[in-house]
């Protein structure tokens, strides 16, 4: 979950992937700590072909 303060929208902000790429690569190294793999790459692409 990406907290709403860090919200943007896709077409007013060019950088919106890579905003997501960092806080899901950040929420993947939380993870990682407790033995969770996730790769931020498949999670955004995943995201990407859901929703836009």
């Amino acid at each position: 979950m990406i907290d709403l303060p860090q919200a943007v929208e896709y077409p007013g902000r060019s950088n919106a992937f890579e905003l997501l790429h960092r806080d899901v690569a950040n929420l993947a190294g939380y993870f990682h700590k407790a033995g969770v793999t996730i790769d931020p790459i498949t999670v955004v692409s995943d995201l990407a072909a859901r929703y836009f």
